[in-house]
């Protein structure tokens, strides 16, 4: 079961105190907006991959956050959502983000070198994520979304591999988005209450 510290989003209360996107009267949004209200007005650590930035309508009701994933991706044939290591993540349905990624060699390093040496082995195995580009240092090294250690499995898919990046940290979430110059960059955020999904569902939802 999903814990009750975000399993239920209010509709109104998420609309009322505005996005990061347009959002019109009818409650109509970008997904990319509605992935930023779920983290930063509820507190939802929504991990996610951008494809197409398609317009979608909230659901009418309050309904937990699976639910909301749900009618999302029933909106768009470019999404769908699953739970990875109790980890929630919306993504393309583009199947290059399963692909395997393997030989990675990543043990108890600071996040953003390992990020930036994840990238690295991506961009090396799957021609498809070539444009595939690292975290970018913005503030303090030393705080904690850079510094936390963590260790990968030497085989996984890009997604798995994504998570793992999280490790032990609940409260922060990835982002896999394009920028100015067309490539896509890999991000972290720290978002939410410090706890997560209470599920052990890895199955995908189209």
């Amino acid at each position: 079961m999903l814990r009750d510290c975000y399993s239920h989003v209010n509709e109104e209360e998420l609309l009322n105190q505005g996005s990061q996107g347009p959002t019109d009267e009818y409650g109509a949004s970008s997904i990319s907006s509605f992935v930023g209200q779920l983290r930063n007005r509820s507190g939802v650590p929504v991990n996610f991959i951008e494809s197409e930035d398609v317009v979608l309508y909230w659901p009418s009701t309050d309904q937990d956050v699976a639910a909301i994933l749900d009618a999302l991706v029933m909106q768009t044939d470019h999404y769908r959502w699953r739970t990875v290591g109790e980890r929630y993540v919306l993504y393309p349905r583009d199947p290059v983000w399963d692909s395997s990624v393997s030989r990675v060699d990543i043990r108890d390093v600071a996040r953003l070198d390992a990020a930036t040496r994840y990238v690295a082995v991506v961009r090396s195995q799957i021609p498809a994520l070539e444009d595939l580009l690292p975290p970018v240092l913005l503030g303090d090294p030393r705080a904690p979304i850079y510094a936390e250690r963590v260790s990968l499995s030497p085989e996984s898919s890009v997604v798995g591999h994504l998570v793992e990046l999280l490790g032990m940290n609940r409260r922060l979430a990835f982002t896999v988005e394009h920028v100015q110059s067309g490539q896509r960059a890999l991000n972290f955020w720290q978002v939410g209450p410090e706890q997560a999904p209470d599920t052990d569902r890895h199955d995908a939802h189209a």
